[in-house]
């Protein structure tokens, strides 16, 4: 029998083991493989260092539990730590209900902390919490941000309490919205009701994986400046920060660990089937 033909009958376990010990030497040490940076993610830190001073920032966390833990929690703690570093003022705000607690969480993040140590709530940032409505919710927010939020900030503070609020009353005083999103209500959505009325509002997305190919186009055609893509925009993002823990460091590794080992079963198994692919029969 071939090498390749026994390759074939090879156990579905040894296949399994390969991917298991690729995937747990990261996890057990980093190996800070090198890691290339994708145009977006430069694009994205590039829009967030040309922020003029003083503008104002929405950043939205629309997003659920599970997304945040494993892709989107990184964008946002690189995205909220970079906006804290600059001069800016930063609201705070989510129309996802499970997206308003975890404001605070990434607010724990010890890089997110130490940026924080210098700003001042009710001055530099604020946390709006959760607004209910979805989409019209949103639209609500646009055209009336004091009315839409009677309710104060997360504590019930009310905004006329917050200097950071005093100039900000509907859409046409926001800079730029950032959207570390989940799926609906998210970045197609604020493009409908804010943007359309906000025209020069500038806007980026931080988007899982699978939601790439619905948030491509408006890359494409210029209403998003940028996105991040999933973990590996997290990834490089953190790495242009400098703020790249050992753990986060595990985690990259281990996802271009399986990526490597998946390709190099892909190409083995190509190289096998022309190998043992039998001649067709001539013509009689």
């Amino acid at each position: 029998m071939s090498f390749w033909k026994k390759l074939e009958s090879v156990d579905v376990r040894i296949i399994y083991l390969v991917l298991w010990i690729a995937i747990g030497i990261p996890l057990l040490t980093p190996l800070y493989l090198p890691l290339a940076t994708s145009p977006d993610t430069v694009k994205y830190y590039d829009a967030v260092e040309a922020l003029p001073q003083g503008s104002v920032i929405v950043l939205g966390m629309d997003v659920s539990p599970a997304g945040y833990g494993g892709e989107l929690g990184p964008q946002a703690r690189a995205t909220i730590t970079h906006l804290l570093r600059k001069p800016v003022k930063i609201i705070f705000l989510s129309y996802w209900e499970t997206g308003s607690p975890l404001i605070e969480v990434a607010w724990k993040d010890p890089f997110v902390t130490q940026a924080m140590a210098s700003k001042k709530y009710g001055v530099d940032y604020v946390n709006l919490g959760w607004i209910p409505g979805s989409e019209t919710g949103m639209a609500s927010f646009a055209m009336d941000i004091w009315k839409t939020c009677e309710k104060g900030d997360y504590k019930g503070v009310k905004l006329a309490d917050l200097p950071i609020m005093a100039n900000v009353k509907n859409i046409n005083d926001i800079y730029m919205l950032i959207c570390i999103e989940t799926g609906t209500p998210g970045g197609p959505e604020y493009l409908r009701q804010w943007q359309a009325r906000n025209p020069k509002m500038k806007m980026m997305v931080g988007s899982l994986g699978v939601s790439l190919p619905g948030n491509l186009p408006y890359v494409a055609s210029g209403q998003y400046i940028s996105l991040l893509r999933g973990g590996r925009g997290a990834t490089e993002y953190q790495r242009l920060l400098n703020i790249m823990t050992s753990a986060d460091a595990q985690g990259a590794d281990a996802m271009t660990m399986s990526h490597v080992v998946v390709l190099a079963f892909l190409l083995v198994g190509n190289i096998g089937y022309f190998a043992t692919k039998k001649p067709k029969a001539g013509k009689t």
